[in-house]
């Protein structure tokens, strides 16, 4: 059976990113929801819309990478997928977390209420500076 490959883009203030590292955890523009659980590293699912992420990156001086994740490799927690680990009714979202890498996972694919896909992943994965860089447009000011 043919693997799926997410195309996926991640954002650093570091210029010269080769691998991402879950040991930098919460270093960089993670809400404190993201900070909740085993330590991992965000990705959004290229193309994916950014909902209310969208004023983090916004900022100057963030770099855009691009990476290839294999679809064999995560934990689908998609709407419409069987949560088969029960990560979504696990109170404790480090063990919730620490449940999916024990089964075998490196991350986890999930999509959010505004739109949002997003992969988190538990293991160091291989980045290169993005192609085309994705314009986030600031919202109108109000008048």
């Amino acid at each position: 059976m043919k693997s799926l490959f997410f195309k996926a883009v991640h954002f650093s203030g570091v210029p010269t990113l080769k691998v991402t590292h879950p040991k930098f955890f919460g270093k960089g523009k993670a809400t404190p929801m993201d900070l909740r659980g085993a330590p991992k590293t965000y990705f959004f699912v290229k193309g994916s819309d950014f909902g209310q992420d969208t004023n983090l990156f916004k900022d100057a001086g963030l770099n855009e990478y691009s990476a290839q994740i294999d679809g064999a490799s995560l934990y689908d927690l998609r709407k419409g997928k069987t949560d088969e680990l029960a990560w979504r009714s696990t109170i404790n979202r480090e063990e919730a977390d620490n449940n999916v890498e024990d089964a075998g996972y490196d991350g986890m694919i999930l999509d959010t209420a505004d739109g949002r896909q997003v992969i988190a992943m538990f293991k160091p994965v291989k980045v290169t500076p993005a192609e085309s860089k994705i314009e986030v447009s600031p919202r109108p000011k109000r008048k």
